[in-house]
Order: structure tokens, then C-alpha cells, then sequence
């Protein structure tokens, strides 16, 4: 004032700054609560925003589409170096009365802003306390080698669902997304003999794997020689039963013919008869005619398999001849 120097430009500056102050920027995928004299009024979403500069107003940035994370428990490779309470808090009792340490994590997000800030002191504690009774609560009701083995699994989803409606009940603005299990592992004083019970589970699909093997490899072999019986039982039946129905039918053929023609018929048998007689390999056959029939005499050869009748010719009596002949 002295010097004669305007002081009001530089009041003007001040405050054009202090104006500018309240001028900031959300990102994508973040959002910010705007809060006044401590007081929250608004939420707001990605870009360019204003508030009243501070000390009237003041504001809260978060992102909200980042996964966060909350471990439970001890991993098994940090078990000794770990505090005692996170040791206590990894060992939990099991249905069949067995005690069994697990190491597990959560995922959620923030789905709303205002409720995860203002609802609770320290959201991570909330989820971290919930989390663990949520999995007391599965384990309990579940036998230690369902847990340790094939169960994991299931113990994951249960879980989750627990959890999921706890963190409803207390309406603190977060989604869940998992429930993730890491180590679960015996006591170290009934390690042993958990290690033995899984080996011989391990055996156990192993030879079940063999057998499933074995399986796959007989059974279309069996399958494909029970067909070709089938058929071939099928093709022999077709065939006796088409050569049966020839029969038939020729013998209703035959009788009707013998009906009509008895003498001509049964002279026709009778020298198709004779025909595979004398056509037959292998049969010794003697003829004899009907002057000398009543002279044969039957002789028999004796073979050390047996008596064999063989008829031959044997004239009993010479007939008789003119003299001088």
C-alpha cells in the first residue's frame, strides 16, 4: 500500500486458484465420493468433476473394478515363521472330528462406493472375519479326506455361498467373485499317515485306471465275437430252416404225385434209391440173379474189429449138365 501496488490482482489469483482447486478427474473404471464438511453427498463416476474447494468440500477416490484380495489363514511353507493368531486361524475342526489346517483367499469388488467407505471401519478385517466363519462352517460339517482330496471342490462353493450371504447381511457395498483354496494340509504329528492313506488312493486309481483299460480293450473284442456268433447262429438257422421247407415242400409234392400215380411214383423212388446206391464210393457190391438168389450162402469174414456179414457168391449145388458136354 505504501509502494502504491494494487493488492486486489493478487487476491484475485488466489482465489481464481483456490476455485480451480476443486476441479479433479476419475479415471476409468474408478469412481469418487464427494464429501461435505466430512459429510457424504454424492457419489460420481469416470472423467472431469467439480466440488466446492476445501475446507467446504473434499473427496474420496477408489477404483472399483480392480479384484482385491484377502488372505485367510497360513500357507504351509510359512507355517513356522507365521504369528500365532494366523496359526489359529488356519486350524479348523472337521466332521469326523479330525483337525485339519487350510490356507485360502477371497476375491471381491467394490459395488458401492459410499457403503464400503462409511458402513464399516476396516472392510478388509470384515471380509477376512467372515471368510474364516464361513469356512469353519463348511469344514465342520465335511470329513477330513473329502477336504483333502476330492472335496476341495465343493468346500470352495459352499463356502462362497456362506460368505456371500454374510457380506449381504451387513450390506457394506462389495461383490464377491471366489472363494480360492491354497495348502490344505494335516497336522505335521499325523502327517505320515495321511501321506499312506493317499498313496493308497493313488494305487487305487491307478488300478482302476488298468481295469478301465482292460475294459475298453476286451469288450469290443467280446462285443465283436458275440456278433459274429449271432450272425453265424442266424445264417445256420436260415439255412436249416430254408433246407427243412425244401423238404417239406418236396415230400408235399411227392405225396401228391403218389396219390395221383402210385405205381409210376413208387418205381421212380425206388430207382432214385438204387441210383445212390450204386453211386456210392467205397461199397462193395455183388449182384446176383434171381436163379442163383435161393443158392447163396452167406459167409462171414471175422476182423479183429468185429464180424463183418459179407454176402458173396457160393453156389451150394453145380446144376446139372448134358452128358457129353
Amino acid at each position: 500500500m505504501r509502494t502504491g501496488f494494487p493488492v486486489w490482482p493478487v487476491f484475485a489469483i488466489g482465489a481464481l486458484l483456490w476455485l480451480a482447486s476443486g476441479i479433479f478427474i476419475v479415471n476409468p473404471g474408478e469412481e469418487a465420493v464427494v464429501l461435505r464438511f466430512g459429510q457424504y453427498t454424492r457419489t460420481v463416476g469416470g472423467g472431469p468433476h467439480y466440488r466446492m474447494p476445501f475446507p467446504f468440500e473434499t473427496h474420496i477416490v477408489e477404483n472399483t473394478q480392480m479384484l482385491r484380495l484377502v488372505d485367510v489363514g497360513v500357507a504351509e511353507a510359512n507355517l513356522r515363521a507365521a504369528q500365532p493368531i494366523k496359526v489359529a486361524q488356519s486350524s479348523m475342526f472337521t466332521g469326523d472330528e479330525n483337525i485339519v489346517h487350510m490356507h485360502f483367499s477371497v476375491q471381491y469388488s467394490i459395488s458401492n462406493l459410499s457403503k464400503f467407505l462409511f458402513k464399516v471401519k476396516n472392510p478388509a478385517a470384515v471380509i477376512e472375519n467372515a471368510a474364516e466363519a464361513a469356512m469353519r462352517e463348511v469344514v465342520g460339517n465335511k470329513k477330513v479326506e473329502s477336504i483333502l482330496t476330492q472335496g476341495r471342490e465343493e468346500v470352495q462353493v459352499r463356502a462362497l455361498a456362506i460368505l456371500e450371504a454374510l457380506l449381504v447381511s451387513y450390506d457394506m457395498g462389495v461383490r464377491l467373485h471366489a472363494v480360492q483354496l491354497g495348502d490344505v494340509y494335516p497336522p505335521a504329528e499325523v502327517r505320515q499317515a495321511f501321506i499312506d492313506v493317499a498313496s493308497a488312493r493313488e494305487a487305487k486309481v491307478t488300478i482302476e485306471n488298468q481295469a478301465e483299460a482292460y475294459r475298453a480293450e476286451i469288450v469290443p473284442v467280446a462285443t465283436g465275437t458275440a456278433t459274429s456268433i449271432v450272425n453265424g447262429a442266424k445264417a445256420y438257422q436260415q439255412t436249416v430252416t430254408k433246407r427243412a421247407e425244401g423238404e417239406a415242400a418236396r415230400f408235399t409234392v411227392l405225396a401228391e404225385t403218389f396219390h395221383k400215380e402210385e405205381d409210376a411214383t413208387r418205381k421212380q423212388l425206388y430207382l432214385q434209391a438204387m441210383e445212390e446206391i450204386f453211386a456210392s464210393q467205397g461199397l462193395e457190391k455183388v449182384i446176383f440173379s434171381k436163379k442163383v438168389q435161393g443158392s447163396v450162402l452167406p459167409l462171414f469174414q471175422v476182423n479183429p474189429g468185429g464180424v463183418k456179414a459179407v454176402q458173396e457168391p457160393a453156389i451150394s449145388a453145380s446144376p446139372k449138365t448134358p452128358s457129353g458136354k
